[in-house]
């Protein structure tokens, strides 16, 4: 079973299945909300592409945890969210990292990490998805090589070794909820 809420995005999966040469038996198509109650009572994998850029992108964090109290397995139920205040295209710069599972219903993210440098500095946080092993769900590629870093603000750091606090939501999204910022000695 296949979920869009999008009219145009069901009608081009139909498509798509019947160009393969599955029938509708075989691969139904609905069109509707997965949060509106339309999932199935048991499923042993679900899968989602929901995520994006991160995981404030839709509605991530509560379709994951819907997805997973219905599945045996969940494909991301993992991410590990990593936090930088350097550029977020080094691949070594990635400071703070934690793994949170979404069927948990994870609301935030908060940590501390040391600024690399003294002065403004933009921070950026990316989102990357496990196995239940805890390893990349993509082999081959870097941790940072599966989504884009999201901007979360830009701070003023006095000192170089100063600390830089953040809170980040991860859902469900409250568009007043803005990423927290603080720095500490």
């Amino acid at each position: 079973m296949a979920f869009d809420s999008n009219e145009k995005s069901v009608a081009c999966a139909a498509e798509i299945v019947s160009l393969f040469g599955f029938s509708d038996d075989e691969i139904q198509i609905v069109h509707g909300d997965v949060l509106g109650g339309i999932l199935p009572a048991r499923t042993d994998l679900g899968v989602t592409e929901t995520f994006g850029q991160g995981l404030r992108i839709e509605n991530g964090p509560e379709i994951a945890y819907q997805l997973g109290r219905i599945a045996t397995h969940l494909i991301p139920g993992v991410v590990k969210l990593s936090v930088t205040d350097s550029h977020p295209d080094d691949p070594w710069s990635w400071q703070f990292n934690q793994a949170i599972d979404l069927r948990t219903h994870n609301t935030h993210v908060s940590g501390t990490f040391v600024s690399t440098y003294p002065g403004q500095r933009e921070v950026h946080v990316r989102t990357d998805f496990l196995t239940e092993g805890g390893h990349s769900i993509v082999s081959g590629l870097r941790s940072d090589s599966l989504t884009d870093p999201m901007f979360l603000g830009a701070v003023t750091v006095p000192r170089m070794g100063d600390h830089i606090n953040f809170r980040y939501e991860t859902g469900p999204i409250d568009p007043q909820i803005e990423p927290e910022l603080w720095v500490s000695s």
